[in-house]
């Protein structure tokens, strides 16, 4: 049928109208709220993974409808996006550490470094492969947050040197890449756990073994 005239083009635009608002959702707008739900699903990827969960299943853990949910959230994938922002968000506090000036400058990375480490390892090797294979979008933020790392600590190394605090013949980016091979031993919790060593023994070995070599006497 071909609709022609002012009257049946306005009635056509408001019953579009009508239509969109059918499927509109009503978004809560309360942070703390849903920095609560955040939170638990958080900790709900963590034991679960993010494979094989549905809605229903997910509602009936949280002891919420359906609707609640996603009155906070679009989707699964919109859950898992904030789930890993927030958990990379609390991780970022490490830099504030490595920048206080209010500390002794190898302190700054003892206590930035052990923050990281403790916070990383709760986060499973099972999960990060799970969003590495299921959610590429997800992941690319766990990418540019790895980089963001090696690239502090390369100028944490850097002015380290330049204030003649480390050995001049130490290589910024060696010392940074060493960091990344250890920070992927933590991640493979296996080798750790199989040989019972926790994250703060391994964390004590590294940063002994490293600012003894490094550090100026």
């Amino acid at each position: 049928m071909v609709f022609t005239g002012n009257i049946q083009i306005n009635t056509i635009i408001e019953l579009n109208k009508m239509g969109r608002k059918t499927i509109d959702r009503k978004r809560y707008k309360d942070k703390e709220i849903k920095k609560t739900y955040v939170i638990r699903l958080l900790v709900y990827f963590q034991n679960n993974g993010i494979r094989d969960f549905s809605m229903s299943s997910l509602a009936k853990d949280f002891n919420v409808s359906k609707t609640t949910l996603y009155n906070h959230f679009e989707s699964k994938e919109d859950m898992i996006n904030h789930a890993i922002d927030y958990k990379l968000g609390v991780i970022g506090e490490y830099e504030s550490v490595l920048e206080n000036i209010t500390l002794s400058y190898i302190e700054r990375y003892r206590k930035a470094i052990l923050f990281f480490c403790i916070q990383s390892y709760k986060v499973s090797s099972k999960l990060l492969s799970q969003i590495r294979e299921d959610y590429p979008e997800v992941w690319k933020k766990v990418l540019i947050f790895q980089k963001q790392l090696l690239l502090n600590l390369q100028s944490y190394y850097e002015i380290g040197i330049r204030k003649g605090i480390f050995i001049k013949e130490a290589n910024p980016l060696l010392l940074s890449l060493n960091d990344e091979q250890f920070f992927k031993l933590l991640s493979s919790d296996y080798v750790l756990k199989k040989n019972n060593i926790d994250v703060l023994t391994a964390f004590n070995h590294h940063f002994k073994i490293k600012f003894y070599a490094l550090a100026l006497k």
